[in-house]
């Protein structure tokens, strides 16, 4: 398989597993960069200056790198862009890691690829970014937990689709980090959108909640994960727009 010429940027605190780096560089000519500036939309940012190559991609230190995921990524850019359509990013999608096996299995979500609608984020876990498009983004520094949001409306402001496909990366998670992760989300949402945008998210995530209770005993599992997670973001929204906001 030939080698692509596309960096790779990498925000770490810890380090980064040395997984991801052999099969990452099994698939690049091009640079791997790696920042442990604080906070991190500070080190995406730095990162990005540092791209010579015109796509690069994001990934996250906690992933299972997919043997040829930048490959598969790329190949999805192209055919895309080929057919027509400007697309400045693309993400595979991701399933938890670390909860179980059947809980993996049953949070991994079949779809075809589609364009995320204006508003909607890519993660930037494993994002593959036209380079030109975000050498200018210059977002406040207190937007980490949303930085990937922020990223998102950045490339699709300049007229750029992005694209999200099904290719169940592995994230790892853990019950305790999906609690920790609420206020630093939340807070990174706001600061990024607004406050009226949060209620209208804290809305839209108690709708989800009903949903999920409805399906409950179709696939508890992935009610059950839903549940939990927009419980304690919905208690994230409630303390920073009503209780903070009053």
């Amino acid at each position: 398989m030939t080698k692509l010429d596309i960096d790779v940027c990498i925000p770490t605190i810890k380090g980064v597993p040395d997984q991801i780096i052999d099969e990452v560089e099994k698939e690049i000519t091009g640079k791997i960069h790696i920042s442990k500036t604080k906070p991190l939309v500070k080190a995406r940012v730095e990162l990005i200056s540092k791209v010579e190559t015109n796509l690069f991609l994001f990934l996250d230190d906690d992933i299972i790198y997919k043997k040829n995921l930048l490959h598969d990524l790329f190949a999805h850019y192209s055919l895309f862009s080929n057919d027509g359509f400007q697309v400045g990013a693309v993400q595979g999608s991701t399933v938890p890691h670390g909860l179980g096996d059947k809980w993996d299995h049953a949070l991994t979500k079949i779809f075809v690829p589609y364009f995320v609608k204006y508003g909607e984020r890519l993660m930037s876990s494993n994002m593959l970014i036209k380079t030109s498009l975000v050498k200018d983004w210059k977002p406040v520094n207190d937007i980490s937990g949303c930085e990937d949001l922020s990223l998102t409306l950045h490339i699709q402001d300049k007229g750029f689709k992005c694209l999200l496909v099904p290719l169940q990366v592995k994230h790892k998670r853990s019950w305790k980090k999906i609690r920790s992760n609420s206020d630093w989300y939340v807070n990174g949402f706001i600061n990024v959108v607004g406050r009226n945008k949060g209620f209208k998210q804290l809305f839209l995530s108690l709708i989800a909640s009903l949903k999920y209770l409805f399906l409950f005993p179709f696939n508890w599992r992935l009610s059950f994960y839903t549940l939990y997670q927009n419980f304690f973001t919905q208690i994230a929204f409630i303390k920073r727009l009503l209780i903070e906001g009053s």
